[in-house]
């Protein structure tokens, strides 16, 4: 009995090690998709859902976690938001994805795709609007610069 223990301990350590070291490298294939994604300078939010749970069958109540490019504490990154739709405002719990649960790090890799795709549509209708508001403005200019008659 002893031994079958002991044998069963050493299992343990040598999972429990393997899952930590493949954890940590999980954390850092995140940070360096943050770094590569700052590097754009974007200054645009952007989420899509990871994940959504029926609470209430009765009242469509859902918890919800999305993962989300954005700015927390002042930083741009990767971000895991949780909340149950019915009441977001009281519930909102945003945090950084390499400081989410395992399993929501692990579901939001499989989005990261999903996102840079929104990224780019919500970039391209930013650049639009910001063009069409530098036209304006420039009219306006013009407008301005003409001598009264």
């Amino acid at each position: 009995m002893a031994d079958s223990l002991e044998e069963t301990l050493r299992s343990l350590t040598a999972v429990s090690q393997t899952l930590n070291k493949s954890s940590d490298l999980l954390n850092e294939s995140i940070t360096e998709v943050e770094n590569a994604l700052k590097k754009f300078n974007l200054g645009i939010e952007a989420r899509v859902g990871i994940y959504s749970q029926l609470l209430d069958d009765r009242t469509g109540v859902s918890h919800v976690i999305e993962l989300k490019y954005g700015r927390h504490q002042g930083k741009w990154g990767l971000l895991a938001v949780d909340y149950i739709d019915e009441d977001p405002d009281s519930t909102w719990d945003e945090r950084f994805l390499r400081e989410a649960p395992r399993e929501v790090r692990l579901a939001a890799i499989g989005k990261l795709p999903d996102l840079i795709r929104v990224l780019i549509q919500e970039s391209e209708k930013s650049a639009r609007e910001a063009m069409a508001k530098a036209e304006a403005a420039r009219e306006i200019a013009a407008g301005l610069s003409r001598k009264p008659r």
